[in-house]
């Protein structure tokens, strides 16, 4: 049998075509496009043709009919979908497909399909030689509502059990992230006690240029240890084992303690840090650690990504919330990358520079922290121009924005 596969999506070609295999089919041809197809079901002149119903350039129920008017009656066309929303048994039929089916691991109902189309096989086993068959009537089954709420049901259970599938390996990633990150921060820390030691002298007299090449090692390993510490921090919050220690916190003076700590590192690099404040006293609710950590991130981000300009901390009040805003005048963020600058393990700077990389998870990190706060996280940014990121932390006493 030959069978020629209109399909644009590359995992489902090979889902299809790794099925077609294992049921004794060889002769297979692939197409990405209503167009493509086309052509290709004109020239090999295929047994079956399986035909998405959703391709990048063409409705799969306009290719359906051409392909059957180029053709005649010399092709069978089987009629397939992956999406609720584009189950049509009955517009199929109308275009003039032989069967529909829905996609699925298994490949249980595109076997089915093919088995209606070319019965000969008597337990569906082998398809490869049922071309020599009389086609069964297509036309004669359930091609109306009833069809429909099958595909639809057989669609819902692959979904939940594509769901089932994620949340086990999601699972499996976290485990493996804390493990690993955990095994990695014991010898690390032994190595940096070591050059450490080494750069001391106590093992002897250490040359400049040793001492130079020293540190640059013990920097790297320093830099290693945060990845690791955000990697252990991510695994925690995902796994919901971190717990708030509620206290008074005076927003004003945690910002004082954030830009005094990066305070030398921006002159060194010649930028203005500047932390904005209306009054001496801006309370809220808070665990004092986790916004540090918050604030750390965010103004480290800023250090990083300019070069020249200024880095702003300003603080805002609201009536329910106090509100932090980190601004830069540095490379910005491209406006298709905004959306995703908070996912898990996106390098926000992967195409605006040579800049040195993290694990991607110091902003999750922050979203997470600000969330279980009941507080708000966004970004804004013009690229080339600069970047803020904003966050709210309610104010003691008050819910956050979001009950609002």
């Amino acid at each position: 049998m030959k069978i020629l596969v209109i399909e644009d999506n590359e995992q489902d070609q090979k889902i299809i075509q790794r099925f077609l295999r294992s049921r004794g089919v060889d002769d297979i041809t692939l197409a990405s496009s209503g167009q493509e197809g086309i052509r290709k079901a004109c020239d090999a002149r295929p047994d079956l043709v399986l035909l998405d119903t959703v391709l990048p350039d063409m409705d799969g129920f306009e290719i359906c009919r051409r392909i059957k008017a180029e053709m005649a009656s010399g092709v069978r066309v089987i009629m397939m979908t992956g999406h609720v929303a584009a189950v049509e048994p009955e517009k199929a039929r109308d275009a003039g497909a032989d069967e529909y089916c829905v996609k699925t691991a298994d490949g249980r109902s595109l076997l089915e399909a093919v088995s209606r189309v070319f019965p000969s096989p008597a337990d569906g086993a082998d398809v490869s030689t049922a071309a020599g068959s009389m086609p069964g009537d297509a036309s004669s089954g359930d091609w109306g509502p009833g069809k429909a709420r099958d595909a639809i049901k057989m669609l819902s259970m692959e979904l939940e059990r594509k769901n089932k599938e994620l949340k086990a390996l999601d699972q499996l990633k976290s485990n493996f992230i804390a493990n690993v990150s955990h095994e990695l921060r014991t010898p690390l820390t032994i190595i940096k006690g070591a050059v450490s030691q080494v750069i001391s002298g106590i093992y002897g007299l250490v040359t400049e240029e040793q001492r130079k090449k020293l540190l640059m090692a013990l920097r790297n390993a320093e830099r290693l240890n945060l990845m690791i510490d955000d990697l252990l921090d991510f695994a925690k919050l995902e796994a919901k084992q971190v717990h708030l220690d509620l206290t008074e916190v005076n927003m004003v003076e945690l910002a004082r303690e954030a830009h005094s700590s990066f305070y030398s590192l921006a002159v060194e690099k010649g930028l203005d840090l500047n932390l904005e404040y209306p009054a001496p006293l801006m309370r809220v609710y808070a665990d004092r650690n986790l916004l540090i950590q918050v604030l750390t991130n965010l103004i480290g981000n800023s250090l990083k990504f300019t070069e020249k300009g200024d880095i702003k901390i300003v603080l805002k009040e609201e009536p329910y919330f106090i509100e932090c805003r980190v601004a830069d005048t540095g490379c910005g963020i491209p406006e298709d990358e905004l959306s995703r600058v908070f996912d898990r393990f996106h390098q926000v700077g992967a195409r605006v520079g040579d800049h040195p990389k993290g694990t991607g998870l110091g902003l999750s990190i922050c979203k997470e922290i600000i969330g279980l706060h009941k507080g708000s996280i966004w970004a804004e940014s013009a690229f080339q121009k600069g970047t803020a990121v904003i966050f709210t932390i309610p104010k003691k006493g008050h819910p956050g924005p979001e009950a609002q």
